[in-house]
């Protein structure tokens, strides 16, 4: 707001004087020093106070002429709004008024309109701009789309409305709008769409990228562990997110993990270990070696017995459907010990581009460095690529495909209809 202090509290008296006088002078409004002095005084030293004062009378809900009669204290004023903001609202339901109001009062980032809507299931935009409209003197939207986002229209109506002030008369509950943020993104997670699953999935929705994130993080929030530490450790899952959203976000998730969570998983342990040690190589990613390949890649350099490293075989070969995957791998093992060995003659761009030449030259170099003589078995390095059967699937698995059952069903409908005897002459 134009004119006022930077500090929202504790401001001198004399500074809150000379901003509000400063507020009626760009505005060519006139009010009595005698109002001016009253505003300053109830603002009890906060300047949000004031701003949100100004705003109300923009927005045509508060006049200057009812200054002596405002309360004091900034909760105590946001109060007095809100409850002209209740009289005015008539026609919407508590049902949705209040755990919409919740949601956005406990996300602690902009939550988007695209993840409201799924929330509360409004399959058109006036549902939700029904209740922001009533709500739009303590909270600004960035737009009217999906991806725009909802937040306070300063950090202080946060904490107004989540003082007891509010608490005691109104139901805002902050764990009720967790279960919902928890159970809307378990929604998502029961039906596969947070999970990499199909063969080029496509971009996620703006829902989608809100839960691919947060939805372990609610989860833990209200004590769904189990919950959150299958999601945590589904591969599908975890190469989608690697594909669609920042890689930073994700190392910083699985490092902040409590230490108690960790000690009680140990499947989960083996999964953060893993992503702290591959985020260096992760990172390194280009147009052609993208980082989920390179996590595959690592993922398949693990020991055999690894968490990580069954749940990525697990993932490449799906006991339904076809393997999302349709880019080159490598795998290689000591043939005595099964184990996974490391590949550090090539960097990963080359890995993914072997040709036999190659895989005679690693060969080599494993069979020198391990000392093995020449009655010793080869060290096996295997290309993995689509075979004709996923290639197959993948050109079929499509509507044609359906196409040629609708047909055959057809045909088969014709052929019992015309053995019927009724047809027969």
């Amino acid at each position: 707001m134009s004119g006022l202090p930077r500090h929202e509290r504790d401001v001198p008296i004399q500074e809150l004087l000379e901003s509000t006088r400063r507020y009626f002078r760009e505005r060519s409004v006139s009010a009595p020093e005698e109002w001016i002095r009253a505003l300053a005084e109830k603002a009890e030293g906060e300047a949000a106070y004031l701003k949100l004062f100004f705003r109300a009378c923009e927005k045509k809900t508060l006049t200057c002429a009812e200054i002596p009669d405002l309360p004091a204290g900034f909760v105590h004023l946001t109060a007095m709004l809100f409850e002209r903001t209740l009289a005015e609202r008539k026609l919407l339901s508590a049902d949705e008024f209040f755990p919409l109001l919740s949601m956005l009062l406990t996300s602690v980032e902009p939550v988007s309109r695209g993840v409201l809507k799924y929330c509360f299931n409004f399959r058109f935009d006036s549902g939700l701009n029904s209740i922001l409209r009533f709500l739009e003197l303590f909270f600004v939207q960035s737009g009217l789309s999906d991806t725009d986002t909802v937040q306070p229209f300063m950090p202080q109506i946060r904490e107004a409305f989540l003082s007891p002030v509010f608490l005691k008369k109104y139901p805002i509950s902050q764990v009720q709008a967790l279960e919902r943020f928890a159970e809307s993104g378990l929604r998502l997670w029961r039906c596969g769409r947070l999970r990499w699953t199909t063969i080029s999935p496509s971009a996620p929705s703006t829902a989608e990228r809100y839960f691919l994130e947060r939805l372990p993080l609610h989860l833990l929030a209200i004590h769904e562990k189990d919950a959150a530490a299958q999601i945590l450790t589904d591969f599908s899952y975890l190469m989608k997110r690697v594909r669609f959203l920042p890689l930073k976000i994700l190392f910083e998730e699985y490092r902040q993990l409590p230490a108690e969570f960790l000690a009680e998983n140990a499947q989960l342990r083996a999964f953060a270990d893993f992503l702290c040690l591959s985020a260096p190589r992760l990172e390194q990613e280009t147009e052609q070696l993208r980082a989920y390949q390179i996590l595959l890649q690592l993922a398949c350099e693990e020991h055999p017995e690894s968490p990580v490293a069954k749940a990525a075989r697990e993932w490449l070969d799906p006991p339904f459907g076809p393997s999302p995957c349709d880019w080159f791998w490598v795998s290689v093992s000591d043939p005595e010990t099964g184990e996974s060995l490391e590949l550090p003659q090539l960097n990963y761009g080359n890995r993914l581009g072997l040709d036999l030449e190659d895989v005679n030259q690693i060969q080599e170099e494993k069979r020198h460095e391990r000392d093995f003589e020449s009655e010793c078995l080869p060290i096996p390095i295997s290309i993995h690529r689509p075979s004709f059967l996923f290639r197959y699937f993948r050109k079929f698995a499509t509507w044609g495909f359906l196409r040629v059952i609708l047909v055959l069903l057809a045909l088969l409908f014709m052929t019992n209809w015309s053995s019927c005897s009724i047809f027969r002459f």
